[in-house]
């Protein structure tokens, strides 16, 4: 009897592991991490045997063109290695093909300018980079292209004025950083919009009337009083 189940439970886990299959998952972490390859393509793939990543070696060590991949097989990211190490232009993709991102790689840190783009093709934003720290101006932008918000990293904390806007262009809010800590904040004051009505010239006063003024009448003539005549004094003497 005994004998018997110890046979069925054998029968039964031989026959679980042979629906079940191999898991080539496994199976390529085995061989990679026993025999890693000395030249050549490597293929990386999930449990569900999707390829994921393609890999370039030269004297056991990744040398040349990485790609990964969706698990619907088109192309997420293109890197490229020298003895290693992450080195030169990488790029990003949407899983539609779209570009989402490039950059440069030197020591496995991202260094200088970073542009990534909507999966529409626009122009979504512009970073630096200093040995993979943001350093340097960083700007973001509207579908419209219009600019969304400009900032100032160094090493890789804000620093300075960070200016916030809307798809029309307008600044909205204004923050201050210093060593990436928020010292201050105000909103923008939303300008009055201006009419279309005409202005009116304000009404023009009537004038005050003219009154005549009549000249004041001159005195009547008086006459002048005439000293009296006076006597001829008599000579002396007489």
């Amino acid at each position: 009897m005994i004998r018997f189940i110890c046979l069925s439970l054998c029968l039964i886990l031989t026959t679980t592991l042979a629906l079940a299959g191999p898991n080539p998952a496994r199976q390529q972490a085995q061989t990679r991490g026993t025999e890693p390859p000395a030249e050549g393509v490597w293929h990386v793939y999930d449990r569900k045997g999707t390829l994921i990543r393609e890999e370039n070696y030269k004297a056991y060590r990744i040398d040349g063109i990485v790609k990964n991949f969706y698990p619907s097989g088109t192309v997420k990211s293109i890197a490229n290695y020298v003895d290693n190490s992450r080195q030169g232009p990488s790029k990003t993709f949407y899983e539609s093909g779209t570009l989402e991102s490039q950059m440069n790689y030197i020591n496995n840190n991202i260094e200088g300018l970073v542009i990534s783009y909507y999966d529409s093709g626009e122009l979504k934003s512009e970073t630096y980079y200093s040995n993979g720290q943001l350093d340097g101006d960083s700007k973001e932008y509207f579908k419209n292209k219009q600019l969304k918000r400009s900032a100032r990293y160094e090493n890789g904390v804000l620093q300075g004025n960070v200016l916030n806007y809307d798809e029309k262009g307008d600044l909205t809010t204004q923050e201050q950083y210093n060593k990436g800590q928020l010292i201050g904040r105000s909103n923008a004051e939303p300008l009055t919009p201006l009419t279309s009505k005409p202005v009116e010239p304000p009404p023009v006063e009537a004038p005050l009337p003219v009154k005549e003024v009549t000249p004041p009448t001159p005195p009547a003539d008086k006459p002048v009083d005439k000293p009296a005549d006076k006597a001829p004094e008599p000579p002396a003497g007489t």
